[in-house]
């Protein structure tokens, strides 16, 4: 039969490490007669991928004088590095000499420091942010056997370094409706936030007036947290949303206004944001009411941009206040020159619990790429594993 086993295992049994800390753990080898190899190796590699296809179509004239058109396909692909270390754990990495491993069990130990600025793991519609560590038996005249397993890499993002967040911020919006010849009065909406930095597990609170001047019933109020994820490749882009949470307010009568306050929506296992650490992948977040009119009228959308961070911020739910409203076409945030100078130190939190991990609330996906063949084993359904708060003092009861 030969090989048995071969597998990756760190360490740390959940694969989970912080930009800048140490990988250790062992590749793990089985076989059940001799086997000839030049050696046993493993690969770590962390890099951002992102590729897609648009479909155009073209006229030209053909041999005949006719005219005629044809669709092609161009793709567009991009790649950042951010490391690729290849470990020799047995054999020597400059020979090409043969040995013969006798059947039995070995151990392979590796360490690996991570380097100390990373974006987090990611999976994308079009693209991605993979750290993965892939062992392979070189042997001569014949197929390598591989084995892979993906790493979740952590970048910590510290809301505290970023004082607009504590801010309180609102925006709000109005839609007249057109009843045949008719307009009716306004619909006008009003969001509020105390504040836009939070983290996953957390639950944002915020405060919403709508009024209802129109002769129009509106049949559904919903809040929804979506993510927003911008990819670059070859001098274009390419943007996907993908909602996050959602929550609905239930429907307001023709002529009535309705307040909700004290209401939440909690934040699953999702990536922090991130604009900083990766140039060809950007991940921000979006909360947005949406007001529905009965009728074809288009829906009333009110949207404010909020950041999501893996330590947060540093103030209780007594310390909520709302913001003040403001058109929801201008920015919702202080520039950054207008924060303050500097954010307070970074500090323990004795009074909040510490982060767990949890899955992402996207679930998994397969880390198979170019490289892997049918001679690929190993781990290669992934999910990404993000910092949560599970029991964040600031959640409603």
């Amino acid at each position: 039969m030969g090989l048995k086993v071969f597998a990756v295992l760190f360490d740390n049994p959940q694969a989970v490490y912080q930009a800048g800390a140490t990988i250790t753990g062992h590749v793990l080898l089985d076989i059940d007669e001799e086997l000839k190899t030049r050696g046993v190796r493993i690969k770590f590699e962390g890099r951002a991928y992102v590729h897609w296809t648009e479909t155009r179509t073209e006229s030209y004239t053909d041999g005949s004088g006719n005219r005629r058109t044809r669709t092609y396909t161009v793709h567009y692909s991009s790649h950042q590095k951010y490391f690729e270390t290849k470990v020799i754990l047995y054999g020597h990495s400059q020979s090409n000499e043969a040995f013969y491993l006798p059947p039995g069990t070995k151990t392979y130990p590796f360490r690996f420091d991570l380097p100390p600025y990373l974006p987090t793991s990611f999976e994308g519609e079009f693209g991605n942010i993979r750290y993965i560590a892939r062992a392979t038996i070189d042997r001569p005249w014949w197929f390598d056997y591989h084995t892979k397993r993906g790493v979740n890499i952590l970048s910590v993002k510290d809301l505290n370094t970023k004082p607009h967040l504590m801010t309180p911020m609102g925006v709000a919006d109005s839609k007249t409706l057109c009843c045949l010849c008719c307009a009716s009065g306004p619909i006008e909406a009003k969001m509020s936030l105390s504040r836009t930095g939070f983290v996953p597990g957390e639950s944002i609170p915020f405060r919403i007036e709508i009024t209802n001047k129109s002769n129009s019933d509106l049949t559904a109020v919903n809040v929804e947290l979506n993510q927003h994820v911008s990819f670059y490749a070859e001098g274009s882009s390419r943007h996907s949303m993908r909602n996050v949470a959602s929550m609905s307010l239930g429907s307001i009568a023709a002529t009535k206004s309705e307040e909700f306050d004290n209401v939440w929506l909690r934040i699953p296992p999702v990536p922090p944001t991130e604009t900083e650490l990766c140039r060809i992948i950007q991940i921000t977040y979006q909360l947005k009411l949406i007001v529905t009119p009965s009728g074809p009228s288009f829906s009333l959308k009110v949207p404010l941009s909020v950041t999501i961070g893996t330590i947060p911020l540093r103030m209780s739910s007594a310390d909520y206040t709302y913001g003040t409203f403001q058109s929801s076409s201008k920015p919702t945030a202080p520039l950054l020159d207008q924060a303050a100078a500097s954010a307070p130190p970074v500090e323990d939190y004795p009074n909040q619990a510490p982060p767990s991990y949890a899955e992402c609330v996207f679930g998994k996906v397969n880390i198979r790429d170019d490289e892997d063949n049918e001679h690929t084993t190993g781990d290669v359904e992934f999910t990404p594993v993000y910092t949560y708060y599970a029991n964040m003092k600031t959640n409603p009861s």
